[in-house]
């Protein structure tokens, strides 16, 4: 009878080895610091940086990696190899999702308001991008570069960060539990495996990010697979737990240099043409430094005149609590500002203006919001409320998916006809050369200007039309076919020089029946008849306008 219980002792105790070195649970002031003082240098360099950016977004992509590898591994390791997503998507949703989602919706609403009409669709689809977590996709295809704030800059543009997150949160259980799963399969801790793990995903994402950022900087900012990298420096700061630790000695002087790395990094590189380059060490190695210098006890019980303890100090750790809310805030406020004034610049006094509301705002949501749903004491949801979510977050996607779709009404072809075009009721840009009076305070206009960025000459739904990307293979020669062309043609006329040229489609192909030409369209988008030989980002522009002068 005393058999089975010492039986079932011995195999309760046969996982123990996955637990051994896990990153430990508890509360690290100094790198709360670290958040607060890397929001202060976004918002900052974003009102004065003129484009330059502080590395802020570097680091805070590596204290999720940080944050989220430990406590994933911790719960993976201890379930010999499962993980409650009910309580994990419960979490996102309360402390990630529902902030975000809610300045999105402020963000739409003010835009609709404050924005020109022509902006409209444009504001609906990256809506529905932020909401949904692939903005920086979103900013990718619709061939937005990261850029400094303007009244044409998008006030989403700050959710690409928060989407690269996004599609992490979804990544990393996965890579958690299959690093069990195999630990326990080999007999290893579990801690060293997912060391292993994240080290090839770091090595990958790092590689592929010199590679793209060598011929296409602006996408490699923004996407997510040279980004990964930083996330999985932060996985490795956690694996490394008590290892990442250095001596007593060394700790003062390892502090400080590492939050001079991080306060300079904006005024020493410019980050937005270097990022997620090799340079992005330079806040990741500072954010590293930190964490190093730190003491057992963590930064509050450090020296006095240590940078750890400096950093532990209320004001940094106030702005931590805050951080994501005076993230999520300051970005579209600063647009709007300069979109309601009509400023290229948002100025000294803008500024503190700006500054002053984001702080605001973010008060509230953190007292209101955030804070509030922190404390609750139920951490889980039921997997069919968790399924619910799930699908009320599908519906209001196919629900954004609708109105900007919506936006696009499809054009009427019998209206663009000249042959019965009503002239007296549309004079198109005769109006203008003629000085017709009877033209002010109309209302009605065609194409309605609300969707005029949508229309597209023809061509653009042919296949032949070479992208605009900046990657191996787009420099090749594409030739659109006159499918009209005469048996014998007088002339043959070739369309080139970016999408502004192509836009003429139309009317060359009438002019071409007219006096029995064949009309050709060889165009590559942004690639106007200029020298890019200086430009890294053009260099497809390049080899493109070298081999259409062989091709002509």
């Amino acid at each position: 009878m005393s058999v089975a219980p010492a039986r079932r002792k011995r195999r309760s105790l046969s996982f123990d080895f996955l637990q051994r070195g896990l990153p430990p649970r508890h509360f690290r002031p100094e790198l709360h610091g670290v958040r607060g003082l890397a929001i202060l240098g976004v918002v900052l360099f974003h009102l004065f940086g003129d484009g330059r950016v502080s590395g802020g977004i570097d680091i805070f992509l590596a204290i999720s990696g940080f944050l989220f590898t430990a406590m994933l591994l911790r719960e993976a390791a201890t379930s010999k190899g499962s993980i409650n997503l009910s309580k994990y998507f419960a979490r996102l949703i309360r402390r990630i999702i529902i902030p975000a989602v809610i300045v999105v919706a402020a963000t739409l609403a003010l835009g609709l308001w404050v924005k020109p009409e022509t902006d409209h669709h444009q504001l609906w689809a990256e809506a529905r991008a932020s909401a949904l977590y692939f903005e920086n996709v979103e900013l990718i295809n619709s061939q937005l570069a990261y850029g400094a704030a303007g009244p044409e800059t998008s006030p989403f543009q700050h959710y690409w960060s928060l989407s690269v997150q996004g599609q992490f949160y979804l990544l990393w259980p996965l890579v958690a539990v299959i690093a069990v799963l195999v630990a326990r399969y080999l007999r290893r801790s579990a801690s060293s495996v997912m060391a292993v793990a994240v080290g090839a995903i770091f090595i990958a994402s790092l590689v592929y990010a010199l590679y793209y950022g060598s011929f296409n900087q602006d996408e490699a900012y923004l996407m997510t697979r040279t980004r990964m990298w930083e996330l999985a420096f932060g996985g490795l700061l956690a694996l490394l737990g008590a290892r990442l630790t250095l001596p007593e000695w060394l700790r003062v002087p390892a502090g400080w240099l590492g939050l001079a790395l991080i306060v300079s990094c904006g005024f020493v590189i410019d980050g937005a043409q270097e990022f997620p380059g090799l340079l992005a060490f330079w806040p990741l190695g500072g954010l590293a430094l930190v964490l190093a210098a730190a003491g057992p006890q963590g930064g509050l019980a450090d020296p006095r005149g240590s940078a750890t303890r400096f950093l532990s100090n209320p004001v940094f750790g106030w702005i931590g609590d805050r951080a994501y809310g005076l993230y999520l805030w300051h970005w579209p406020l600063l647009i709007f500002y300069m979109e309601f004034r009509q400023r290229e610049a948002v100025g000294l006094a803008g500024a503190a203006v700006v500054l002053a509301t984001t702080v605001l705002l973010a008060e509230l949501m953190y007292r209101l919001i955030e804070r509030p749903i922190a404390q609750r004491k139920v951490l889980t949801i039921d997997w069919r409320v968790l399924a619910a979510g799930a699908t009320v977050m599908l519906l209001i996607g196919i629900g954004m998916s609708a109105a900007v779709e919506s936006t696009v009404p499809e054009p009427d072809p019998v209206a663009f006809d000249p042959d019965i075009w009503d002239w007296d009721t549309y004079p198109g840009a005769q109006a203008a050369l003629a000085g017709n009076s009877e033209m002010d305070g109309t209302e009605t206009f065609l194409p309605d200007p609300a969707t005029l960025n949508t229309f597209e000459p023809q061509y653009y739904t042919k296949g032949c039309r070479q992208s605009a990307r900046n990657a191996p293979g787009t420099d090749e020669i594409v030739v659109c076919e006159d499918e009209n062309m005469p048996e014998s043609p007088r002339r043959t006329v070739v369309i080139a020089g970016g999408s502004h040229a192509g836009q003429w489609e139309a009317v060359w192909l009438r002019l071409g029946q007219e006096h029995n030409w064949e009309v050709l369209i060889v165009d590559k988008s942004g690639c106007v008849f200029a020298d890019y030989s200086g430009d890294p980002n053009k260099s497809s522009c390049q080899g493109w306008l070298d081999h259409f002068m062989d091709w002509l």
